[in-house]
């Protein structure tokens, strides 16, 4: 194995290693809305992740912008009807 210190080469002899690399490109999701009461929102538009295997996702909520919360599914599913 070899890596670099400090821009110097630095050379190893270690047993065998395994190195997996994902194929995987990231999805999109239309730009985040403000919705006032009364108002409609605007349709999601969205791409699909792509890649090898099967790829989930999480909806998140965050009052402040730094910490997130999950939003569990029955729940967002109950917030999509509301709108």
């Amino acid at each position: 194995m070899t890596s670099t210190l400090n821009g110097r080469p630095c050379t190893e002899i270690t047993a065998a290693i395994k190195v997996t690399v994902n194929n995987f490109t990231a999805g999109t999701i239309s730009a985040a809305q403000t919705i006032c009461e009364g108002e409609t929102p605007a349709a999601f538009t969205a791409t699909a992740p792509a890649g090898d295997g099967t790829f989930t996702f999480q909806w998140q909520d965050s009052p402040d912008g730094t910490t997130f919360t999950d939003i569990r599914e029955q729940l967002l599913q109950h917030m999509l009807r509301e709108l």
